[in-house]
């Protein structure tokens, strides 16, 4: 009897035992999968936060560019605008100066009824400022002239002030836009009106060189140039505003005289 009871209390032990064993072995598989889930969950979370670190970093990109895209249109909006006023206090300044002072000389001239050729000297004065200031406000057959006949007549109405030299190295015959044929037009008035106003030139040099991957535009005078460190000023502005809206860039050269290159 007490052998039988030592052998059952053995048996129920030796089981215990195997049991605990299985138990212990049974925790550490349910510890490592535990922590295998909570790795998953550290990396999955580390990762989720640098993608959604990386949205936010995009997005704040794309609102700085978007404010400074915005920032740029609103600048070129306000040079148009006041690109616009001054193009229209130098035409009211030009009809002034240029037409009312001579027909209000003419006017004085018949009434005192003098030299009749004086007057049709006048007259003929009035006529080429108006046609020049014509030409101004909108150049003729801009649609279907080349863009070379359009510099050129742009040149030509300051043939009495300057000597002008034009040469044109078309080696690629390209149909223009005509908003890219306007703004050339354009900075060539506003060139040219800046070397009759600062530069104190007699001569002017234009080129022109037309390519099929570029086209290059050559002004110079023989005046005293102007320091491009001191304030840019609107005139200037109006240039570089309309070199943008071509895709272009510009250099500007010293010595003897200015020499100003565009690049579209």
């Amino acid at each position: 009897m007490d052998i039988q009871l030592v052998y059952n209390f053995h048996l129920l032990f030796g089981n215990f035992k195997s049991n605990l064993a299985i138990w212990r072995q049974q925790e550490t598989i349910v510890l490592w999968i535990f922590l295998a889930i909570l790795f998953v969950c550290v990396v999955l979370g580390f990762l989720i936060r640098i993608f959604f670190l990386s949205i936010k970093h995009q997005f704040e990109n794309k609102l700085a560019s978007s404010n400074l895209i915005h920032a740029h249109e609103i600048q070129l909006q306000l040079a148009t605008i006041n690109s616009v006023e001054h193009e229209r206090k130098r035409l009211a300044a030009e009809l002034h100066d240029a037409i009312l002072s001579q027909l209000t000389i003419i006017r004085m001239k018949i009434q005192m009824d003098t030299d009749l050729a004086l007057i049709d000297q006048k007259l003929e004065y009035c006529i080429e400022d108006t046609r020049r200031i014509s030409h101004d406000l909108f150049p003729p057959m801009l649609e279907e002239k080349l863009l070379e006949e359009l510099l050129w007549e742009c040149l030509s109405v300051w043939k009495k002030k300057f000597t002008i030299s034009i040469r044109n190295d078309v080696r690629h015959q390209k149909i223009f836009a005509m908003i890219i044929k306007l703004h050339v037009v354009r900075i060539m008035q506003e060139l040219c009106m800046n070397i009759f106003k600062h530069a104190d030139a007699s001569t002017i040099d234009a080129r022109i060189r037309i390519t099929e991957k570029r086209n290059i535009i050559y002004i110079a005078d023989n005046g005293k140039g102007f320091d491009t460190k001191k304030e840019i000023g609107l005139g200037l502005k109006n240039i570089q505003n309309r070199i943008k809206l071509i895709h272009g860039n510009y250099k500007i050269k010293h010595g003897g005289g200015t020499r100003f290159i565009i690049i579209f």
